[in-house]
């Protein structure tokens, strides 16, 4: 908590764009992981990670995609 924070969140057709700034690219790995470790979400890649700054302030830009797998989130009652 508190060393990422997403910007963008754009979802069409199960594809996933997530936008966001964080502190270091350990976090946005650590990011990805827990995300797969949804079940819900797979395929997450990185496009791109660049160095952000303003005044003193060193952050990661990333950008990433993934799918979502909606099937997995509807449960119904067992027939």
């Amino acid at each position: 908590p508190g060393k990422l924070w997403l910007t963008s969140l754009k979802e069409k057709d199960g594809k996933m764009e997530l936008k966001g700034l964080a502190f270091d690219n350990p976090t946005i790995a650590q990011f990805m992981t827990n995300l797969e470790k949804t079940g819900v979400i797979r395929n997450v890649e990185l496009v791109v990670a660049q160095q952000w700054e303003r005044k003193e302030i060193k952050l990661k830009e990333f950008t990433l995609t993934c799918q979502v797998n909606y099937a997995i989130t509807q449960t119904g009652p067992a027939s």
